[in-house]
């Protein structure tokens, strides 16, 4: 599984380290306290990709989401533009860092918040954004009649459980 937001940057060689805080809406900037958040770790159920920018902006150092999809599963994060409707990090993006944790994990986090136990996170990201190029393969298989129908599968996605096995069914 991973934990890691894709896309995520890196942070200072010696890491960072910050209070974790519950904001359960973090994409909206009016869940969080007027005097903002300076060095704090957003704890959030919210995508973190619709986070990034307005916990940025309130003075995070960084996002730790329970994003819910199944108890036991870690979400996978793969779209890191700001742009809402966006995917891919762009050169004009803010860079930010996210990790992932489980449902359950984020109950039992959010559990020890809530009886005022003040905990502290350490996050050390290793990654280079850098220049690049995602390329997309395409072919055509003809056929009988006039009419072209595109298909589209992800070639590296992670898993059998999506569009990776999609590719192979679909050749």
């Amino acid at each position: 599984s991973q934990c890691l937001a894709m896309w995520s940057a890196p942070t200072p060689s010696e890491g960072v380290e910050g209070e974790i805080i519950w904001v359960a809406d973090a994409a909206d900037a009016a869940s969080y306290p007027p005097a903002g958040i300076p060095g704090k770790i957003v704890f959030t159920s919210a995508h973190p990709q619709q986070a990034k920018s307005v916990a940025a902006e309130r003075g995070g150092i960084g996002i730790l989401s329970d994003l819910p999809r199944l108890p036991e599963a870690i979400s996978w994060v793969n779209s890191w533009s700001d742009d809402p409707g966006g995917w891919a990090f762009h050169t004009t993006d803010r860079p930010a860092w996210a990790f992932l944790i489980t449902p359950r994990q984020g109950e039992e986090l959010r559990a020890r918040l809530q009886a005022g136990e003040r905990l502290r996170g350490r996050a050390l990201v290793r990654t280079d954004l850098g220049p690049g190029a995602l390329p997309a393969l395409t072919g055509v298989i003809p056929g009988a009649g006039k009419e072209e129908v595109l298909m589209l599968g992800h070639q590296f996605e992670q898993g059998a459980i999506d569009n990776a096995s999609g590719v192979a069914v679909m050749i």
